[in-house]
């Protein structure tokens, strides 16, 4: 074990043997050497256990968790981050891998820039077999910028678009990292939620224009084809509880930003006004329990409910007609799609069995397009 690292990085790893040794082999030959190495095995059933712990380096240091919690598991880099000495950390994947002197080029960075909290650098794209797609993390995201507003960014963070910050690529002082800002059961929108967590409480990014990292597309990934129904639906109450974190904005003009197209956002003047103007516009628009759930609560406290009536003019006949409208679109739209069906359900089981071939035929052909696999 190493004095004091300058960073901790931390990897966990379960049945990652295929792709383990070069990840780690990536790390341990960076170019800057002042570094830990945390290896946390969660109930691998394969031998990456054996893999990891044939590394004879003074700078690792192996933890095994007692159950597997699956990939991006808050839980589990929480659970390293007790351990972790460095000044700076970065969490990775185990069939990820580092630029050589990626570790060289974010450490620089920050100590270059004292007032940033969280940085990234860019990502490449590579194949199963680490064979580059010649496409890059910042090249792949929509109409990206390396001169984001925050608020431009939490924007983005707050409709669940897509996310700007890859996560192969930052570094994080750890300082900086709290229960409050992670969560424990998020595993699709772990990353994302720590990024907007870390922006709402004002916390400063930083995007680094250099390539850091390998990001490994493959069958096995959670959000690869092959699993996009169970992705699917870990995203539908995912997605609930993270807007959760949403609630935390307590700036009433980046209220008025993002919510820019709410009906009441006009009449909204105060702090006070922040948590109805979001979940009415929550509810309105992605029709979220969550936003509904507190909707719910305002109007159920007797002061609030005179307040929202006599200022916005809404009311619990105003939810009910709400939450109806909503349930009655849903509900034609289901409609629509059963009476098509019905008219034409044979043509439409013969075309959805030739697309399912086709789309195996193609997904064993390539590896499918980049964009598929990343948020």
């Amino acid at each position: 074990m190493i004095e004091q690292p300058m960073i901790t990085i931390m990897v966990s790893y379960y049945n990652d043997n295929e792709y383990l040794k070069e990840s780690i082999e990536s790390i341990l030959n960076q170019t800057y050497q002042n570094f830990e190495l945390i290896l946390l095995n969660h109930a691998s059933t394969d031998n990456s256990r054996e893999v990891a712990h044939s590394f004879k380096d003074k700078r690792i240091i192996h933890i095994d968790y007692p159950v597997n919690l699956g990939a991006m598991s808050g839980e589990l880099y929480y659970h390293m981050l007790k351990y972790a000495r460095g000044k700076y950390v970065k969490f990775f994947s185990a069939d990820d891998t580092l630029k050589t002197n990626a570790i060289e080029n974010l450490v620089d960075y920050m100590e270059q820039h004292p007032k940033i909290d969280f940085a990234f650098g860019n990502v490449e794209y590579v194949n199963a077999n680490s064979i580059s797609y010649n496409d890059t993390w910042f090249e792949s995201r929509p109409n990206f910028s390396l001169d984001y507003s925050k608020e431009e960014l939490i924007d983005i963070y707050f409709n669940i678009k897509y996310s700007v910050f890859p996560f192969a690529g930052h570094i994080i002082k750890k300082e900086i990292l709290t229960k409050n800002n992670f969560n424990n059961s998020f595993i699709l929108l772990f990353d994302m939620f720590l990024w907007l967590s870390l922006m709402i409480e004002g916390r400063q990014f930083g995007l680094i224009d250099k390539i850091v990292a390998n990001y490994r597309i493959h069958d096995g990934q959670l959000t690869s084809l092959s699993k996009r129904y169970v992705t699917s639906i870990r995203m539908k109450y995912e997605s609930e509880y993270y807007r959760k974190c949403l609630f935390k904005i307590k700036n009433l003009n980046l209220i008025k930003f993002l919510c820019n197209e709410s009906k009441y956002i006009d009449r909204a003047d105060s702090e006070k006004d922040i948590d109805f103007i979001l979940a009415e516009y929550l509810f309105n628009k992605y029709h979220s329990i969550t936003a509904y759930n507190i909707l719910n609560d305002l109007l159920n406290n007797e002061n609030t409910m005179v307040y929202l009536r006599d200022k916005f003019n809404f009311t619990v006949g105003t939810l009910r007609e709400l939450y109806s409208r909503n349930s009655s679109n849903r509900k034609q739209q289901a409609i629509d799609v059963c009476s098509v069906l019905s008219t034409w359900q044979i043509l439409y089981a013969f075309v959805f069995r030739v697309i399912n071939k086709i789309i195996c035929v193609v997904s064993t052909k390539r590896n499918k397009q980049k964009k598929e696999y990343s948020l």
